[in-house]
């Protein structure tokens, strides 16, 4: 019988604390403040997605009108050397004339 007691003395000063009704209110409260967080993040989350989803949106806009431009833009210098390359063609064929004109 002593060595039973001592054992369950032993077990008694090994064995975890039941925590106490405050203790475990306490644990609930930050439980519940931890879970108020969570929240708060995953909101801030969930704005700062909706935040990228606009930037990207208004830059592949920015960019397809980019691309028009630069489009546009090489589609007039197109234009242009196919002017410079006529006026060369007809210079070509005037100068030769205006210089027979000029020595003749």
């Amino acid at each position: 019988p002593v060595a039973i007691l001592a054992q369950v003395l032993c077990l008694a000063m090994v064995a975890p604390k039941l925590p106490t009704e405050g203790e475990v209110e306490g644990l609930n409260v930050q439980a519940e403040e931890q879970l108020a967080k969570g929240r708060m993040l995953e909101a801030e989350l969930e704005s700062i997605s909706a935040m990228k989803g606009q930037l990207l949106a208004q830059l592949e806009e920015q960019i397809r009108e980019k691309v028009t431009a630069l489009t546009e833009l090489n589609k007039y210098m197109e234009e242009q050397r196919a002017i410079l390359r006529q006026q060369d063609e007809l210079l070509a064929m005037v100068v030769p004339v205006l210089m027979a004109r000029r020595e003749g």
